[in-house]
């Protein structure tokens, strides 16, 4: 049997080289403040407050375009991108039963509908206005036993939930402004 393994020990070293090699290589699939990183990069966004139905989203909706790279205005400019949400759903279904009939599973979800608007920097030009809608859901196991706790866990995925859904409208965005 080792007789056998001796040539195939001779190859090894062969077989590890290029491993080793393009280990050592330094290679990156991205590359730091590349279009993929911070997809949203320079994009000049204002946050109209008058079309949105909840105020206490667009905190939320700041730190997500912040974070994919967008500079936020205080005011809408020329050549800025104008978000504002039409509508804004954030419920809970039940989901799961028991056999007797007590809820065990409740899914919550969130679900906006958005609109951006740009202008094209010429005079007599109409702007360009883009809709759509992102939703996320999640589902929370409730056990009637243990009850203490249950406020606080749906409350941390309602926060998440809203972290989530303008994670998506920032992607949904650069999807629709390029």
């Amino acid at each position: 049997m080792p007789v056998l393994l001796r040539p195939l020990l001779g190859l090894l070293p062969l077989l590890l080289l290029p491993a080793l090699l393009s280990a050592c290589s330094g290679f990156h699939l991205r590359q730091p403040g590349s279009v993929t990183e911070v997809p949203l990069q320079g994009l000049a966004v204002f946050i109209d407050p008058a079309q949105m139905p909840d105020p206490t989203f667009v905190p939320v909706l700041e730190a997500a375009l912040r974070e994919d790279g967008a500079r936020l205005l205080p005011a809408a400019g020329a050549g800025a991108v104008v978000i504002g949400i039409d509508r804004l759903e954030q419920d809970k279904t039940v989901s799961g039963y028991s056999a007797l009939r007590q809820v065990k599973e409740f899914n919550h979800y969130i679900e906006v509908s958005f609109h951006a608007v740009r202008s094209r920097g010429v005079p007599d030009s109409s702007p360009e206005r883009v809709a759509a809608s992102v939703r996320a859901e999640r589902t929370q196991l409730y056990d009637s036993r243990y009850v203490l706790g249950v406020a606080e866990e749906e409350n941390g995925i309602k926060k998440a939930l809203r972290a989530e859904v303008a994670r998506l409208l920032a992607l949904r965005l650069r999807r629709l402004m390029r």
